[in-house]
């Protein structure tokens, strides 16, 4: 609602600011929320393919609605419609969540929020200043170089403080550690092809905002099949490994083809079939990095009782 209200650039990126925050509250929530209530291994693997289904295909339905409210309404819009989604998302968090009771305050790893924050921030800020200059400029680098010395400093830190933010047995745990890659992996992939198609849907090819959504489509159902079928039918009878790396192929291979794109190429022939190969490997790895994390956490608790 601030977003949406702004009179002003400050406004506005505070509350984005607000947003983002808020956002990496609720994340990590909800997977913990889902690892909890769905013990059985078959409804775990079903909700799991569920939520992850539901994070792919949010990004580019999000896109099309976006570009309907953009078109026919305002920009502004495209904030106001979040209350749609968070008003009934508290009421039944209200009604339907269990409350715990808290016996233990947890510590908050103050000195490495406030280091991690500032080399994710050193390192984006780095590439994105990249666009408008080159790899050779003194601030785009010399960001990028304070941001990876800060991340050295946040893994020192970690192994040093009683309560560390990231716990380094859950890194260096192999089936979490590689979860955990392979999310950080997709996400970039993910969000980048998201960024480049929007641009040349829009400037290359003259699409609309809410024909540019529509184009997404395809890859949205690949995503939700992907997802919503390898954890019950595939992860099962191959084990991870095997739907990783071939959901890895799968989505490199659409990449690949996205790669051949000119100006004067067609969305029927040259752009969907690269698209929907994209959203199977997505939703591949995405249900099955998400489920080898819980399981792997729990596994090491088990291991570890007093920790």
């Amino acid at each position: 609602m601030l977003g949406g209200s702004a009179s002003s650039f400050e406004i506005f990126v505070a509350a984005r600011v607000a947003q983002g925050l808020f956002a990496a509250l609720l994340a990590p929530a909800a997977l913990s929320l889902l690892s909890v209530t769905f013990t059985e291994p078959s409804e775990r693997a079903k909700a799991f393919g569920i939520f992850s289904a539901l994070g792919g295909a949010g990004g580019a339905i999000g896109l099309l609605l976006g570009g309907m409210l953009t078109e026919w309404a305002s920009w502004r819009w495209v904030m106001y419609v979040n209350v749609a989604f968070a008003a009934p998302a508290l009421i039944g968090a209200l009604l339907l969540l269990a409350k715990p009771v808290i016996t233990k305050k947890p510590k908050l790893d103050i000195p490495g929020i406030v280091v991690v924050s500032a080399a994710l921030f050193a390192i984006v800020y780095g590439f994105a200043h990249v666009e408008s200059t080159s790899w050779t400029d003194p601030v785009a680098l010399g960001s990028m170089i304070v941001g990876a010395v800060l991340l050295v400093v946040f893994v020192w830190l970690q192994s040093k403080v009683a309560h560390p933010l990231l716990p380094l047995r859950l890194v260096l745990d192999r089936t979490r550690g590689g979860s955990l890659a392979a999310v950080f992996v997709i996400g970039m992939g993910m969000f980048s092809i998201f960024l480049f198609l929007t641009y040349y849907f829009a400037a290359s090819l003259g699409y609309s905002p809410i024909k540019t959504g529509l184009a997404f489509l395809p890859m949205v159902a690949a995503v939700v099949v992907s997802s919503t079928t390898m954890s019950l039918l595939v992860l099962p009878k191959v084990g991870p490994k095997i739907v990783v790396s071939a959901s890895f192929l799968v989505a490199a291979a659409g990449m690949a083809l996205l790669t051949r794109l000119e100006l004067d190429s067609t969305y029927a022939a040259h752009i969907m079939p690269g698209m929907i190969l994209l959203g199977l490997g997505l939703g591949g790895v995405m249900t099955t990095a998400f489920q080898g994390r819980p399981q792997a956490c729990t596994a090491m608790t088990r291991a570890s009782p007093r920790r």
